[in-house]
Formats: C-alpha cells, structure tokens, sequence
C-alpha cells in the first residue's frame, strides 16, 4: 500500500497504486469514490458525488467518445459499485445548455431547471440504468476531467460561517475560490463554470452552506488535492480550537453511563409514543464524548436553534432538532417529561407555523411534524426514523453538524440556511419524487417484535418471519446455545416477563 503522506493528519490517506494501476478508468473512479466515503470527516452517508470523464468506446459507432461517468442519485460513495454511477455522451450533455439558454425564464428554481434533470436521461450511454443526479451539471460543466464534491466537516465549517467568503481567501490564498448559496442545478453548474473562467487557476470552490468542490486532470491528483484542501482547513480550525470554552463552556454535567441507562430505559418507551403519533418511530441513541459536550454547554440551545449548515444534513435531522433544557442535576425525571410534552408540542406548532409560511402552491403535503432529533443534557442525541438504519444515520448526519459548530465557533459564527432556503430543499418537488419512488413499507415496519423462545422451533420461525415483514425483532431465550447466529446479550429477564 502507498505510504500515508505525512502531510496528511486529520485525513486518512488511502490511494494504493498497486491495486488502482490494475483498473481500468471506470472501476478507478468506483475506487476513488470508496476510499473518499470510507472517511466520515471526508463526506457523510450518501454524501457528496465524484466523477470521471473517460473515452469509451462507443459500441454504436465503434469510435472513441468521451464519456461523463459521475456518482448516480441515492448512491453512498462507501459502498458504490460500477452500478450506481451513471454514464452520460458528454457530447450530447453540453448540447443540453443549447435547450437550457432557450427558456423564457431559467436561472435557480426555474422550471427548466427540473426540467433538465430529465433531459439527462436522453444523453445516458451504454444504456446505463442509473439515474444522474442533481448535481450532475457540477461535474459535467467543469472542463477537468476529474471532480470531487464532498461534504468535509471542516470545509462545510468554513461554509457555514458569517464571514465565509473572507475566510476562504485567508485559508486557501488564490488556490481556492467560493461561491455563495445556491440550490444545487444546471445554473449552478454555469456559475461554478463562469469563476473558473475568470480565474483559470482556481483548483475548486467553497460552496456556500455546502461543501468543497474540487477538481484535476489526473484522478490521483484530484484525490490527493480533496484530501490536501480538507488538512489545510482542518489545521486552520485546529489552531483555533477553544478547549473548555468550546460552546461556550459546560453548563451541566453528564451522567455515568450506568445512572444514564437507567433513565433511557424509563424514557424512550415513552419518548416514542410521545413522537410517534403520526407515524410510528425508531430511535437510535447516540452517546459520544462529543455530543454530550454541546448537549451540556452553555450555547447548545442557540445553536440548536440555528439547525443544521448544509442541505445534505438536515433532509434527515429536520430543519433543527428539539432541545430540552433539563438540569439532571436539579430537577427529577417527571419534570424531564413534564419538559418533553411541552418542547414536543412547541416544536410541532414551530414546524406547521415554517410549512404555512414557506410553502409553494405545489408544495407537497406537510410531512410529520416531530422532531427527528432531540437533545437532552447528560443523556445525549436520541434520533428517530422509519427504521433502525435511518434513525442510526440521522444521529450519525447531526453528530457531524455538531462538529461542524464547534469548528465554526471556533473560528467565526456559525450560521443556518434561511427558512426558506431550507424549505426549498426539504420539500423540493424532485425530493419528492425520490421519496415515491422507494418501495411501499411492509407489513410490519416501523414495528418492535419481541419474542420469547426465539432460539428453536416456533419461536424462531416467527422471529424469521416478522423480520422479512420489516419488523425490528427482539429475540430472547433462555438457552444461549440456540441462540447461535443472533446478536447476544447477557441479562437477567424482567420482572414484568416473570
């Protein structure tokens, strides 16, 4: 394996020549994009995109063309495969820009701009069935052939900050450009393209509330630059880390994990009948030494408030989270509850109040009203979602924006989308659409099965059952010999079991 630079501290280097020289230019970029996803201070779960434009033979013409290979929508770069990047004549894309310019109206939130999202799907090559997504245009209009758009928690850092703009220029001199918010789309990809031809030598661009775009001709290189422009702002933001006065200091302190549990097995039940009455909701609890320190400081209901910086986050937490101002040390379970009721029916009015003032005429419908994330001083980030995979990764995506604020704080003030702006992209009708197409729940999702004796006979042929209907099942037996293949954990049955 190629030896980590040493240049490389707060990222983990992971090219090999020895395995990417075996590859032909596609399967290069699939390899490019998985170690880029392996590291979540890179990009998050189902983050950020890359690209290659490779020449391929066309088996039309029997002639070399140059193709757009580019991450495909709902893809994760961790896990891709040659399968989930789409495959567009990068001839018949730029064509796209003459039917683009020929609206009567475009630019950001246009109908032509969905309307190009379509328009991809008449350019795919080699009949590839992987749709193109949003943010193909950043990739297709930028003259390189090699791009990398991630979601780095210390660039979004310097993003979601006040003086953005001044900050890039002093982090990255000349080498790096920005450009402010804009909804992701055709015109953004003419924006980014119009800086780089103002400035020929721009290697990428800050990307306002968003993330880091880069570029190179080389993939190696492009890599190696993603990963060189994430280490400069990491160290940046590590010069200026504020040590106990992070979040401006501890307000509370935490629990020990035993007197933590204990309360967590008193209030989730409840919890999730008290945000469950639209839909039911699975929690996940996310307990790191990071969380506890913005759940327990001074400034976490400020920040909390301001919600999450980049797009990609908060179509997962929400436009903010719940927080509960409960000071474990002063006051009793019961007023935690009694606290609970009151922050849960505050923010539900809170979020019909942000629908009503921000919708379209084709919004789609309001969405559950409940938070996703909560946050309770000493206890930690509890976070909800259809399943156990989705709430894991909605605690995962606001652990991040935490890291994101405190990086932020630390070097500027840290700052959310407008209302509005986040609207946009919450309820963006091409969302929706994403959302209708995944396949109807089953039976028994969003359910919590418990089964008694699911080591042997019965028990464990309905445990495999409700489990293929989408249950979340929770298998108990005596015997920890039939319980070969399950998840085990040791403990004394309940009282209320007998």
């Amino acid at each position: 394996m190629t030896r980590k630079p040493e240049k490389f501290q707060h990222v983990n280097y992971l090219w090999d020549d020895n395995v990417a020289d075996q590859l032909d230019p596609v399967e290069r970029l699939r390899y490019r994009s998985n170690i880029l996803g392996e590291d979540q201070r890179i990009t998050n779960t189902g983050g950020g995109n890359t690209s290659s434009k490779a020449k391929i033979t066309d088996p039309l013409s029997g002639e070399e063309v140059d193709v757009l290979w580019v991450k495909g929508s709902g893809g994760d770069l961790r896990t891709s495969t040659r399968a989930n990047f789409a495959s567009l004549y990068m001839d018949k894309f730029l064509s796209l820009e003459n039917i683009y310019n020929k609206a009567d109206v475009k630019g950001v939130k246009t109908g032509i701009e969905d309307a190009m999202v379509d328009m991809y799907r008449h350019t795919t090559f080699g009949l590839n069935p992987a749709a193109s997504s949003i943010d193909t245009p950043l990739h297709g209009l930028i003259p390189f052939r090699h791009v990398d758009h991630m979601h780095p928690i210390s660039v979004i850092a310097i993003a979601a900050s006040k003086d953005q703009e001044r900050l890039t220029q002093q982090i990255f001199d000349e080498e790096i450009g920005w450009v402010p918010w804009q909804r992701p789309g055709f015109d953004l990809g003419l924006v980014m393209r119009g800086k780089l031809k103002q400035d020929p030598d721009l290697k990428g661009l800050v990307m306002g509330q968003h993330g880091l775009i880069n570029w190179a001709d080389d993939d190696k290189a492009c890599y190696e630059l993603t990963l060189s422009l994430i280490e400069k702002a990491a160290r940046y933001i590590e010069q200026h880390d504020m040590g106990e006065k992070t979040f401006g200091g501890q307000k509370y302190e935490s629990l020990d994990e035993a007197a933590r549990n204990e309360i967590l097995i008193q209030l989730l039940p409840v919890l999730r009948g008290k945000v469950s009455q639209t839909n039911r909701f699975i929690a996940t609890v996310h307990v790191t030494e990071g969380v506890l320190q913005f759940v327990n400081s001074i400034d976490a209901p400020r920040l909390a408030e301001i919600g999450t910086s980049c797009p990609d986050h908060f179509l997962r937490t929400k436009i903010k989270p719940l927080y509960i101002d409960w000071n474990l040390q002063n006051e009793s379970y019961e007023a935690l509850i009694e606290k609970l009721e009151k922050g849960l029916a505050a923010y539900r009015a809170d979020y019909v109040a942000y629908y009503e003032a921000c919708k379209r005429p084709d919004s789609p419908p309001m969405r559950d009203p409940n938070p996703t994330v909560i946050l309770i001083p000493g206890l930690g980030l509890i976070a909800w979602g259809r399943n156990k995979s989705e709430s894991r990764v909605t605690a995962e995506f606001y652990s991040l924006a935490i890291e994101v604020m405190r990086a932020s704080e630390a070097i500027s003030e840290c700052q959310g989308l407008p209302r509005q702006e986040a609207f946009d992209i919450e309820y963006w009708l091409l969302e929706e659409a994403k959302l209708k197409r995944m396949p109807p729940e089953k039976e028994f999702a969003r359910s919590v099965v418990l089964i008694i004796g699911a080591g042997s006979g019965v028990g464990k042929a309905t445990a495999q059952r409700v489990a293929r209907e989408g249950a979340h099942v929770v298998c108990a037996d005596l015997s920890e010999e039939a319980c070969a293949g399950y998840l085990v954990i040791r403990t004394e049955i309940p009282k209320f079991l007998g």
